[in-house]
């Protein structure tokens, strides 16, 4: 090739105050991966916003990072991890307008309020969406039944409330969803337990923590692999009947099941 630098890895590296993005983009223009886990640097994406970068892949994780706002100046990215930060606000509206990503990791922040309405419209290319340990509440969007190449749904420890949206049975690509634990928080999910019976490579399922009622559905896991299940926690909830098990759990390790107080 021509030499370029394609790629900038600074984890851990003891970096301090604002990163100088503008002259990192200015004198390479090539960049399509930065990593700057673990450093105490503020990214400040208003600070390059004339500026155009192939960027794809950004890491933020554990830094300063405050703010979102202009993150639109990357509509290449198609990875943005930057959980462990201290970010306040609403879902960021900007993220919206990366319609490229594929992975987006921004758990353990201090976001909070709905979730975006078009959020699966936005990110239909989205396979890991990572939302866990914020302050997020409400009923979740329907539009997540949009996501329609989504691997993992990590939604756990927010304050999520109203019914489970039967849209989310479209989502016929998912490994893996966690909604757990959105009680502590003064949140969980209510209404009766749906069948996941569409989600035939679905090898994690977490509801505990919540507010489901009723029994177990006939069809619940109907099509799932059942030597290959990983995980199954329905326990601590409103879950009623005897909690009589469709033939098919029969096949899912019992030690991977979690019925508990219910």
């Amino acid at each position: 090739g021509d030499g370029s630098i394609v790629e900038i890895s600074l984890r851990s590296n003891g970096l301090k105050n604002a990163f100088p993005a503008r002259e990192i983009f200015q004198a390479i223009p090539t960049l399509t991966a930065l990593a700057l886990e673990g450093n105490d640097v503020d990214f400040l994406f208003e600070s390059i916003q004339d500026i155009s970068a192939e960027l794809t892949s950004l890491d933020l994780t554990n830094t300063n990072l405050a703010s979102f706002d202009g993150i639109d100046i990357f509509p290449n990215l198609a990875e943005l991890y930057a959980g462990n930060n201290a970010i306040t606000g609403e879902f960021p509206r900007d993220i919206l307008k990366l319609s490229n990503l594929k992975r987006l990791v921004i758990s353990f922040n201090n976001l909070d309020g709905l979730l975006p309405d078009d959020i699966g419209t936005s990110l239909g290319k989205v396979e890991l969406l990572v939302l866990h340990h914020n302050n997020f509440s409400g009923a979740l969007p329907s539009s997540l039944g949009k996501l329609s190449s989504v691997h993992y749904l990590e939604l756990q420890s927010n304050a999520f409330s109203g019914e489970i949206p039967s849209d989310l049975a479209q989502l016929s690509e998912l490994w893996g969803i966690d909604l757990s634990d959105q009680v502590s928080k003064g949140g969980g999910f209510t209404g009766n337990l749906t069948s996941f019976n569409t989600m035939s490579g679905l090898k994690r399922l977490d509801l505990s923590k919540n507010k489901l009622e009723g029994s177990i559905p006939s069809d619940f896991l109907s099509t799932v692999e059942t030597s290959s299940f990983e995980k199954l926690d329905l326990s601590s909830n409103l879950l009623s009947g005897k909690l009589e098990l469709p033939s098919i759990l029969s096949g899912i390790p019992f030690s991977s099941m979690n019925f508990s107080d219910n």
